[in-house]
């Protein structure tokens, strides 16, 4: 249903729009796509639960407790062979949706959920069937006494399924590292990451408990086992450190705010704002070749930083470059990005240079040619996909000889006039030869930088307005006679909202680049 509906969109770009336009707060094809699977749900829990026959004769069937644990058990491991088909992150199942693993996250995440509320609701209703039958004890972890008598059902044979003492010692700390861990990922990625791993022992254990799990976990068994041989196999390849540096730029101190704001907030500020640090890092690598499109990212490592730790990070240069480039903003002093940029500090006095592993490129197909007009919108950092699209562009534009794009526009909002030198030679394009015209808009939201007039508000890329940017004004001038418009976002999570908001009120495409792991 899902890959029928991506060919109808392919097929049908009015059909795309429709289902990409917002309804409150999700768009009418999450909602379609949440109806569908509601239906489906409903109705594979509704034969589970109403026609089936447990162990063929049915003899459970008269224990309504029983059916009840059972159903939510066999929803349980469809609900995980569903959510191991977005886990990997060259998963072929989302290239023929026409998606990518980063855009689908949110899918893993949902169905997740409802994973562990199946699970514990299957735990929860075989409690109370134990001790419906006087063998409350059967649920402890490791249980060599596991009676639960199925032979008959009720009778005093114990039962010898050794699988369910063993499922319930790994449901426990499954419960732990799935249900609880995750909400501690943006403080300690590391914790989050691991213990996911705890799959490795979950899965096999549902495949031995479950005697009908094979066929609903399998494909996406298969799927993730392939994808972490690719992974492994492209962390094995050889990679080249060419440049490391580190860029920082002073933050300007004065808001563009009300007085009364400004007196508020001198008040409030006891410290100076700290510098703005980004990390370049320069290599070279083969999966170089396998970057297809603009905005893809890679997972990186540095064993000088840390042995375990792997961290995403989009990619600043163009498929098209022979160099790659990733530009890393700096989190704080004992952040992973706060010491990769020590690191690069003390590069050149490193014998063996800088270790780096990388594992990728991942990220969708990407082709800016196939819109009439194209304006990419990024805030602060978030500038790293908008200069690998716009590299990427450019470069195609001067080679191609049938292309849609008449225009191409850059809106970069940051904090600080300086940060936008950082990037001046990544964004220092030949614009001569182009069959369509370039613009930067420059935008500091936080500065009181002199007008462009004089001059004195200006970088190295040019005029700098001292302002926030007015995206609805900037979306009805693109497209002031109805060509079509695509808009691409990657920035704070308010910048981008309202971004969004000012593109469906020009009917302009929106695509949000920015996601968060």
């Amino acid at each position: 249903m899902v890959v029928l509906v991506t060919a109808l969109q392919a097929e049908f770009p009015g059909f795309a729009k429709l289902l990409s336009r917002k309804v409150g707060p999700a768009k009418i094809g999450h909602f379609l796509l949440g109806t569908w699977f509601a239906v489906f749900l409903a109705m594979f829990v509704r034969y589970w639960a109403v026609d089936h026959l447990y162990h063929g004769d049915g003899k459970f069937n008269k224990y309504p407790l029983a059916v009840a644990a059972r159903t939510c058990g066999v929803t349980a491991v469809m609900l995980l062979g569903l959510l191991l088909l977005p886990a990997s992150k060259s998963s072929h199942v989302l290239r023929a949706a026409g998606s990518s693993w980063e855009s689908a996250v949110w899918i893993h995440i949902m169905l997740g959920v409802l994973f562990l509320t199946a699970t514990c609701g299957h735990v929860v209703l075989f409690l109370a069937r134990f001790a419906e039958m006087g063998y409350l004890s059967d649920i402890i972890p490791f249980n060599a006494a596991f009676f639960y008598p199925q032979n008959p059902v009720g009778g005093k044979t114990p039962s010898d399924n050794w699988t369910v003492p063993m499922m319930s010692a790994v449901f426990w700390p499954s419960l732990v590292c799935f249900g609880i861990f995750p909400w501690f990922r943006r403080r300690n990625y590391e914790l989050f990451r691991y213990s996911h791993y705890m799959s490795v022992i979950l899965v096999p254990a549902v495949l031995w408990h479950a005697t009908n799990a094979w066929y609903f976990v399998l494909p996406g068994v298969l799927l993730w086992t392939v994808d972490r041989g690719v992974r492994l196999c492209g962390a094995c390849e050889g990679v080249q450190v060419q440049e490391m540096e580190p860029l920082e730029a002073a933050v300007a101190t004065t808001t563009i705010t009300t007085t009364e704001e400004a007196q508020e907030t001198k008040k409030k500020q006891k410290k100076p704002t700290p510098a703005e640090r980004v990390t370049k890092v320069a290599f070279t690598w083969p999966g170089q070749a396998r970057t297809h499109s603009p905005s893809m990212f890679v997972v990186v490592n540095f064993p000088q930083i840390s042995l375990n730790e792997w961290h995403p990070f989009s990619l600043s240069s163009s498929p098209l470059d022979s160099t790659a480039t990733i530009h890393v903003k700096d989190m704080g002093e004992e952040s992973f990005s706060g010491r990769l940029q020590k690191l690069a500090l003390a590069a050149s006095n490193l014998p063996r240079g800088v270790v780096m592993n990388v594992q990728g490129p991942y990220g969708s197909r990407v082709n800016l040619h196939e819109s009439q007009e194209v304006v990419l919108v990024a805030g602060g950092i978030g500038i790293t996909p908008m200069v690998s699209a716009l590299r990427c562009a450019v470069q195609q534009g001067l080679r191609a000889k049938h292309s849609k794009l008449r225009r191409l526009r850059l809106v970069w909002v940051a904090r600080s006039p300086g940060v936008f030198d950082m990037f001046a030679k990544e964004l220092s394009i030949q614009a001569a030869g182009l069959p369509f015209p370039v613009e930067i808009s420059l935008f500091c939201s936080s500065c009181s930088c002199s007008s462009p007039e004089d001059g004195s508000g200006a970088g190295i890329l040019g005029p700098i307005t001292a302002s926030r940017p007015n995206f609805q004004q900037i979306f009805e001038k693109e497209s002031p006679g109805g060509e079509q418009l695509l808009v691409l976002a990657c920035g704070p999570a308010a910048m981008v909202a309202e971004c969004e908001k000012a593109a469906h009120s020009a009917s302009a495409d929106f695509e949000d680049w920015s996601f968060v792991l």
